[in-house]
């Protein structure tokens, strides 16, 4: 009997931080696994996460989704909005870049970002 008493425990039971830290690696693995497919299959552009995937309506679109664009903050989004508000319809990157107050250079770099749509039906873009 005193053998008995120096014999391991074969025991299953994990404790709760035993479970949560295999829950852990569990979830890293498989995130680790969602992004080397992603890799292999050639980027983020061809997953499906493009940011052309949506393109943000800057003559419809509302303050937190023009802040969404790059270098488009709350002063841009507020001077985007008044422009269209006070002038009308912003029809190119140009007038763009005038409106939120950024460089050419800047407005130029949101063109795959953003579209000119107004919401009337004879809109071509």
């Amino acid at each position: 009997m005193a053998n008995d008493a120096q014999r391991p425990s074969t025991s299953l039971i994990l404790s709760g931080r035993e479970v949560f830290f295999l829950a852990v690696l569990i979830a890293l693995a498989g995130a680790a696994l969602a992004f080397s497919s992603i890799l292999r299959s050639g980027g983020v552009e061809q997953a499906g996460f493009s940011p052309a995937t949506y393109l943000i309506p800057v003559n419809l679109a509302g303050p937190s989704e023009l802040q969404a664009l790059p270098r488009i903050g709350p002063e841009g989004s507020r001077r985007i909005i008044e422009y269209r508000t006070k002038v009308g319809p912003i029809t190119s990157v140009e007038e763009l870049a005038s409106a939120a107050g950024i460089s050419p250079k800047e407005a130029k770099a949101l063109a795959s970002m953003i579209t000119f749509r107004t919401g009337k039906t004879d809109d071509r873009d």
